[in-house]
């Protein structure tokens, strides 16, 4: 088992590849991190990552003057369905939720099923879209912004997002570690004072998929746990996992960008035979900060 840290290209002595060009094969080591920078850089200026919610929200938000409480409903739709569209279309047939009518949510629901996409994430969860809403409205008694305030108190943007993870996690029914992690970035964009505050790398299995990203990117194939690299069984020293902590700043991101990278490294990791091609994953929610800073949200 390998237990060293660095990048491929310190341990291996090569230099890193900073210009691009046409004919190179971007799977190599020596130019998987610039890939990977410029790819991300992109979607910041484009505001098109997974989702489409960076563009979408506050377009939706701004062009039909939403009040505070309807963002906060169009949100936790589009936290069931993570598809933008579909929560569009039930959010117009229904856009008051204190004065929601279950019946009638219930009666368009199941006339138009077989037409309202679910991501492919949250596809199992469909069929549960009207339980959750009931238990959804019975745990805010229908005030979103009194609930969050609540749960939130004076806590700053980080400590909150830990708060609501914790709150989520345990009291929204059918959310899960993918989902709370989403719908947490989605109340960030219409005025929760939250911010993401980890990758959670540590949690082993959880964090999988974007962790294998982490590792494609920075060229440790061999770090890689996946049943393509029987070499490795998912055993980090402490030292590794703490470099790949690190990975949003020191050993991936030489321009000290801030804001982590969740989604897109996931991405990165599905497409390992096709290098760092784009798979649209909502799985965004730790770029929230980066885009603030930016001015794009």
């Amino acid at each position: 088992m390998s237990t060293v840290v660095g990048r491929w290209t310190d341990l291996h002595n090569e230099p890193e590849v900073l210009a691009l060009e046409k004919g190179q094969d971007f799977r190599l080591p020596c130019y998987r991190r610039e890939v990977f920078l410029r790819f991300y850089e992109f979607h910041l200026m484009r505001r098109s990552h997974p989702g489409c919610v960076y563009y979408a929200l506050p377009w939706l938000a701004k062009h039909f003057n939403l009040s505070t409480e309807q963002q906060l409903w169009l949100v936790f739709i589009n936290g069931n369905t993570q598809n933008i569209v579909t929560s569009w279309v039930i959010f117009r047939r229904h856009p008051d939720f204190q004065r929601l009518s279950g019946p009638a949510l219930k009666a368009f629901f199941e006339d138009n099923y077989s037409k309202l996409a679910w991501d492919t994430d949250r596809r199992y969860h469909r069929k549960m879209f009207l339980t959750v809403v009931e238990r959804y409205a019975a745990l805010t008694h229908r005030d979103q912004g009194s609930y969050f305030r609540t749960v939130i108190g004076n806590l700053g943007p980080r400590d909150a997002f830990n708060k609501l993870w914790a709150v989520m996690g345990k009291s929204f029914y059918s959310f899960g570690r993918l989902s709370v992690f989403s719908y947490s970035e989605y109340l960030r964009l219409v005025g929760v004072p939250v911010e993401c505050s980890t990758l959670f790398l540590r949690n082993l299995a959880g964090s999988r998929s974007h962790r294998n990203g982490l590792c494609k990117v920075l060229g440790r194939d061999d770090l890689d746990w996946h049943s393509s690299n029987p070499e490795f069984d998912g055993r980090y020293t402490e030292e590794q996992m703490g470099w790949l902590a690190k990975g949003n700043t020191e050993p991936l991101n030489p321009r000290n960008t801030q804001g982590k990278f969740g989604g897109i490294l996931t991405a990165s990791h599905k497409h390992r035979d096709a290098g760092l091609a784009v798979e649209f994953l909502d799985r965004d929610a730790a770029l929230a900060r980066t885009l603030q800073l930016l001015g794009l949200t």
